[in-house]
């Protein structure tokens, strides 16, 4: 027995070399390869804000009030006017009271009629000029021109005869400055013979003066 040990001893250990070659990976885990990927580690880093949209309020305008302004009645505007233009009113003729003047003279003339007909004295008669808004009127007072008739009135608007469309107004009040009538406007002419144009006024309500005498030249006294 003792003979055959060593026998047995060098059987073992061939043994245990041999099964070393046959099973090489007996000691690995059976699971496949593990593929190991390095990824940048997420850095911390501070970021800004997403910008966010800011509304810029609009320009609301804000309720003022308006200042309150004084209203007055404008002298061609009137509720009630006594008086207006007699049918055929105005009409341009030759300056038969101012024949000499010649072109040298442009001017309004007429008269005011009652309901009766008859010759209104004593009224102011107005002549203003558009394009010269802060001047003073012109002004003439009923019955002091006899040329135009017993009520006539008469007012030079210039010193030579020229063409004009709505420059001129007229307008009729009463001794105390009341307004009887609208403002009217008027034309001239820049022809010698038309540098007279006549205006008469008859009541509103009762037109029965429309056909008032027109003017006509008055006989130079003889000396």
């Amino acid at each position: 027995m003792k003979r055959h040990l060593p026998l047995i001893l060098l059987t073992l250990l061939a043994l245990l070399v041999s099964s070393c070659e046959v099973f090489p990976y007996a000691s690995q885990s059976e699971a496949g390869p593990t593929e190991v990927v390095n990824e940048p580690s997420a850095t911390n880093e501070p970021t800004s804000p997403p910008p966010t949209a800011t509304l810029i309020p609009s320009a609301t305008p804000t309720s003022t009030a308006a200042p309150e302004e004084t209203v007055e009645t404008a002298p061609d505007i009137i509720e009630s006017p006594t008086y207006t233009l007699q049918e055929g009113s105005p009409v341009t003729l030759p300056n038969f009271n101012h024949p000499e003047a010649g072109c040298s003279w442009l001017g309004v003339a007429g008269q005011v009629f009652d309901e009766k007909e008859q010759e209104v004295l004593g009224l102011t008669v107005l002549v203003g000029d558009a394009e010269n808004p802060e001047a003073d009127p012109l002004e003439g007072i009923t019955g002091e021109a006899l040329a135009y008739g017993l009520g006539g009135f008469e007012i030079q608007v210039a010193d030579e005869t020229h063409e004009s469309s709505d420059r001129f107004w007229i307008q009729v009040l009463d001794p105390q400055g009341a307004v009887l009538t609208a403002r009217h406007s008027f034309e001239t002419s820049a022809d010698c013979e038309n540098n007279l144009v006549l205006i008469n006024f008859v009541p509103l309500e009762k037109n029965t003066a429309k056909n008032a005498p027109t003017p006509t030249p008055t006989t130079p006294a003889y000396p």
